[in-house]
Order: structure tokens, then sequence, then C-alpha cells
């Protein structure tokens, strides 16, 4: 079911000299071709030289997220969309990684949000995609629609702490940045984003007990038209971070957990990797142990 929400476009075949319609500049050193390689392989771009833009290439929140996860699992280091969005280039990152020699894998990345430029940036959001452009001005058509909405469904079985819950759902938002961030529209339908701080995330995760309404024979229709009604609710993108959940105690000690995010604030695989760090999260709180780390992809 994942696989049918991933984008239908053939990325692979896009070639950054088509896209830019500039000349390649050539890796210079062992570490940029490697870091090239990367890139081209987690953004699905052919011909892209060192000082292209990524951003310029097409690439967006979603896109950057997946190449900044891609980059920190083949080096072995913190690599955030932070990193990226200051040093769009391959040059400019391989610099501020402190690999610029033939051994890219020896050192880990600089803090470079640490300095004034990283902080700025990180106030800053990255450009709106094409999609996120054309989704927003379908939304602004008809905000009512709830076409683009992407449920998630998780079984939990056993005493729920609610309260947790809620928590571990707050976390997954701070975390992750295009979770909790909202349009603003102008009347030419023109769109911007605005980021919510992460100590500004106000969530409330919404309760209804379907057991006390209905029997175990009628619980399975109940609970998918529940679902389906939470799904077709429409979210206010001006006015909220696009993301909400729904809590559904269908027995004794069985729960449904419905997490339901825009399509402008995730895919496919984007929601396979909120619903493992959800579960991380709310396994490690539940249990007494250590908060897992930050996943480093969004």
């Amino acid at each position: 079911a994942l696989e049918g929400l991933r984008p239908t476009l053939d990325t692979a075949k896009l070639n950054a000299r088509q896209v830019l319609k500039t000349e390649l500049v050539a890796a210079g050193n062992d570490a940029e071709a490697f870091m090239l390689a990367l890139w081209e392989e987690h953004l699905g771009i052919s011909s892209i030289g060192v000082t292209d833009d990524v951003f310029q290439l097409g690439a967006n929140s979603i896109t950057v997220s997946r190449l900044a996860y891609g980059i920190q699992a083949k080096l072995g280091c913190r690599v955030t969309v932070a990193d990226i969005f200051v040093n769009r280039t391959v040059r400019a990152l391989v610099l501020s990684l402190g690999n610029a020699r033939d051994s890219p894998e020896a050192q880990g990345p600089e803090e470079f949000l640490s300095t004034d430029a990283g902080k700025a940036a990180l106030e800053k959001a990255a450009p709106l995609s094409y999609g996120q452009e054309q989704m927003l001005a379908l939304y602004h058509i008809d905000p009512a629609s709830s076409f683009y909405n992407v449920p998630m469904a998780i079984e939990l079985r056993g005493k729920v702490d609610i309260g947790l819950l809620q928590q571990c759902v707050t976390t997954l938002m701070q975390r992750h940045e295009i979770l909790r961030t909202k349009y603003t529209i102008t009347p030419t339908g023109e769109a911007y984003p605005v980021v919510i701080p992460a100590d500004s995330v106000k969530f409330s995760l919404t309760k209804i007990d379907l057991a006390s309404k209905y029997t175990p024979a009628e619980m399975d229709a109940c609970l998918q038209n529940a679902i389906a009604q939470a799904v077709s609710q429409p979210f206010n993108l001006e006015a909220a971070a696009p993301v909400r959940a729904v809590l559904y105690t269908t027995g004794i000690m069985r729960h449904v957990l419905v997490l339901i995010v825009h399509h402008i604030a995730t895919d496919g695989w984007s929601m396979f990797l909120n619903e493992r760090d959800l579960v991380a999260l709310y396994s490690a709180a539940a249990s007494g142990s250590a908060v897992p780390p930050e996943p480093k992809f969004l």
C-alpha cells in the first residue's frame, strides 16, 4: 500500500545538463567524485556537476531529506537537511564536511549550524517544489478537498498511555520541520512556507471509543467508516501544521492509531519513516528506556 503512494515520476531519466542548460563542472578530487555519485543515486539525476545548486535541480524538502539520509548512511556521520540547505552544491557540501581529501569517510561534518550563518539558514524554508506549488494552487481553489490526505494506521495492543502517545507525536513533529510547516497564500495564489518553531508545536490527539458503541461483530466495518470519516476532513494549510492523529479504542486493550498527513508534507517513503520513528519513540518512552536518537532524514 505504501508503494502506491510514492511519486510516479521516473527522475532517473532526468539529465542535469538538460535541466540547468549549463556546462558540467567535473569533480576536482576523489571526495567530490564520491559525493557526486551519492547525489546522482539519491536524487535520481545524471550528469550533476559539483557547482550545481540542489534546488535548481528540482529538489525539495522530501528529496533533500532522502539525500541527507543516504549520505549519512554511507559516510557514517551526521548529515542533516540543514547542512545541504546551507551548502547547496557538491563542492560546498564536501568542504563543509571537512572531507576534501581522497578519503571522504575519514571525517565527520563540522557543526555549521552553530554558526550565525547556519542558524539564519534554519529560519528559512526550502523553496517549494513544483509539486508543492501545484498542490497549494489546487488547495487555493478548493480548500475543502481532502484528496491529498495520506493516512497511516498502527494497531496497538495493551494499555496505552494517551498522554505519552500525544507527546511522542509532538516530538515527531518537532524533529521533522516539514511536519510543522504551514503556508501563507496571497490573494494572487503565491505561496510561502512558514515553519512553526519546534518549541511552539501544540498537538492534540483525538480519542474515540468505538468499543463502547459497537459489538465485536460490527467493529471492523465501523472502524473503517470512522477512519474514512477522519481522512475526509480537510486540512487548513494556512492555519496549522498538516498533521493530525486519532486514537480509536476497539476493544479491551486494543487500539488503532491513525496518523493523517497532507501529501504536501509526505510521501509513502516518508510515512514509513514516520511510523518507524513514532513506534521507536513510544516504545522507548513506555518502557522507560533512553529516547532513540533523532533520525537525520527530515
